[in-house]
């Protein structure tokens, strides 16, 4: 034991992490520390760029990798990840750290028929490498008992089209790492049930927007609420937003959406309506458009010739050639703004 809390001391490994390792693999006491602990550490650290911290968390989810033979299994699984999923080597630690058990499953039963199994459903082989590095979990899991479910679920219950599968988990791939009974399906429930979602209406969301499902039920509610409470409406409502603008939900409530009402529905006096009929318009920046927009109209007395939509829609030059010139605010204007009542002056 002394050697080896010398050995996992060299490589930053805490005595806490040694002692739970040792808990999770009893074996351990009985390697070489010399020929094999060491030797396994070092290429963990050196060859896949482990930091002490990722080799600590590694070590303790999968303490088997020192039981594998670095020149058959482990040199196996770095160049499977280098030069067949294309994994960039700066990330490699990252894949690693994110799923251990890429170290002791066999390249050739389980890493290279997921990752065929991916190519397969439509994910493009240049978006492998992020895709992998987002979730690389997707390489080790089940096709059978995990991922065809998944799949199946998604496109004869949610009504995905299947060419759409690759590109869906491309983009957020953690998804289809979510358990199917709880978290997928009751988010889908949550969407048909609490915001009256029809299918052609829920099958475009989730296509646009597939992390919706990796929410928390909790973070679903949070959101409804908000909207239900700040604009005065009902969920079905906010599901109607939600179908106009899929990205709704994804956006920042305290960062994003709740400064831009205030502004909006205090200052502006925009009528809360507007923006359920039209809730895309909340995409746009806060400083960066709409605050600016809205000021050079006020200036120029030109708010009664406009709308909402005229107002954010038009790009910069399409703006200045019917408003005129206008200019951004700054960090400290947008932000002195921001903190102005509803019925104080904007000048």
């Amino acid at each position: 034991i002394s050697k080896m809390k010398k050995c996992f001391d060299f490589f930053g490994i805490s005595t806490e992490a040694m002692t739970k390792i040792i808990s999770k693999m009893p074996a351990v006491l009985g390697i070489d520390v010399q020929n094999k602990l060491q030797p396994t550490m070092m290429f963990l650290t050196e060859e896949m760029g482990l930091s002490s911290s990722q080799l600590e968390s590694v070590l303790k989810r999968n303490p088997q990798v020192f039981g594998l033979a670095l020149e058959t299994a482990c040199r196996e699984q770095l160049a499977f990840l280098l030069a067949t999923a294309k994994i960039p080597p700066h990330q490699i630690s990252v894949v690693v750290a994110r799923a251990p058990s890429i170290l002791t499953l066999s390249v050739h039963r389980t890493l290279k028929p997921n990752l065929k199994f991916l190519l397969r459903v439509g994910v493009p082989e240049t978006k492998i490498p992020s895709t992998l590095a987002k979730a690389p979990s997707l390489l080790c899991c089940s096709r059978k008992a995990h991922l065809v479910p998944i799949l199946r679920f998604m496109t004869r219950e949610v009504g995905v089209a299947p060419q759409r599968i690759g590109a869906m988990i491309a983009s957020q791939p953690q998804v289809f790492m979510s358990n199917l009974d709880g978290k997928l399906r009751g988010n889908v429930e949550f969407l048909r049930s609490e915001l009256c979602l029809k299918p052609v209406s829920l099958s475009k969301i989730v296509q646009n927007q597939p992390g919706l499902l990796g929410f928390s039920h909790d973070n679903l509610r949070a959101k409804t609420d908000f909207f239900v409470q700040r604009l005065d409406t009902t969920p079905g409502m906010v599901g109607r937003m939600l179908a106009t603008f899929p990205a709704l939900f994804t956006l920042s409530i305290e960062s994003n959406i709740a400064p831009k009402l205030d502004f909006m529905l205090g200052n502006m006096e925009v009528e809360a309506k507007q923006l359920v009929n039209s809730p895309q318009l909340l995409a746009y920046s806060l400083r960066g458009r709409i605050m600016p927009r809205y000021l050079h109209l006020w200036d120029q007395n030109l708010l009664k010739s406009s709308t909402l939509s005229t107002m954010l829609v038009p790009s910069d030059a399409q703006f200045a050639d019917r408003y005129g010139c206008w200019v951004r605010l700054s960090e400290q204007q947008g932000a002195e703004l921001l903190s102005l009542d509803s019925d104080e002056e904007l000048y």
